[in-house]
This record gives C-alpha cells, structure tokens and sequence, in this order.
C-alpha cells in the first residue's frame, strides 16, 4: 500500500485560501461601491428616499461586514 503524497494537503490548502481570497476580494470591491454610493446620496442629496436608500445600504454593508469576520475566523480556525 501505497502512501499519498504529504505536497497533496498543502495544495489542497493553497486551493482553499485562493477560493477565500477571490470570494472575499469580491465581496469587498462590493462593499467599497456601497460605502460610495452611500456617500454620494448623503452628500449630494438631501431627499429623504436617498437618505433612506443609504440607511438600509449601511445594514446590508454592516452585515456583509460581520458575515467576513465570521468567515475568516471559521477558515483559519484550528480544528486540531
């Protein structure tokens, strides 16, 4: 019997922090558009549908924020 190369998991693991990265890069880039466009309609605006539309946006971005914080504690948690 043959015994599995050890580079194997820590490609595996390479793989996994890439997929992290990508999915948390992209949710950043998404949090980045909605802080400005919260900016903008708090700047630019002073109708209350705009500052409505910036409140709700700044919940979503809260809760985009806490559901990262909970991913990457998850990932680099030691299961061990």
């Amino acid at each position: 019997m043959t015994a599995l190369p050890q580079h194997r998991a820590t490609e595996a693991q390479q793989l996994a922090l890439q997929s992290w990265i990508r999915r948390t890069g992209t949710t950043a880039i998404f949090l980045i558009t909605t802080a400005v466009s919260i900016l903008l309609a708090l700047v630019f605006g002073t109708d209350i549908w705009r500052i409505a539309l910036a409140g709700i946006l700044l919940v979503i971005l809260i809760a985009c924020l806490a559901l990262i914080i909970v991913s990457a504690t998850s990932f680099f948690r030691d299961d061990s």
